[in-house]
């Protein structure tokens, strides 16, 4: 069983967290435990570590940027959590519409060479932006 790791981006850094150092309200904000007290910080996104890591060993997040496929060929997707699994949504299956891949279904085969993070949404929003 893997641990669940977050990370928090308040706008300018992130902050990598454990399971202690938040609790999310009835509403989904998180509070966030502080010396001295808690302080909800509405503004802060939560991103959660998928379990899997790039070709490089980095660890992979929900908003991460990936580029997958073989160099000269990669596409850049960005992960994503939905219907409880994480994801991408990727345009070069069907060419028609966007298709939600789940990402441990190709962890053995694609993962070992061919992902990569080139970015985050946070950091990077123009890698989301798709190449006509």
């Amino acid at each position: 069983m893997r641990e669940i790791e977050f990370r928090a981006w308040d706008g300018r850094r992130f902050h990598y967290l454990g399971n202690a150092d938040f609790i999310l309200d009835y509403t989904g904000i998180a509070v966030f435990r502080e010396f001295g007290g808690i302080k909800e910080k509405p503004e802060w996104k939560l991103t959660q570590y998928t379990g899997l890591k790039d070709k490089h060993g980095v660890e992979i997040y929900e908003g991460d940027i990936l580029n997958i496929g073989e160099e000269g060929y990669a596409k850049p997707e960005t992960v994503v959590f939905e219907n409880g699994a994480f994801g991408i949504n990727a345009s070069w299956i069907d060419c028609s519409e966007d298709t939600f891949v789940e990402l441990n279904k190709y962890c053995n085969f694609i993962f070992i060479n061919c992902v990569e993070i080139i970015g985050n949404i946070y950091e990077n929003p123009v890698l989301t932006e798709r190449q006509e």
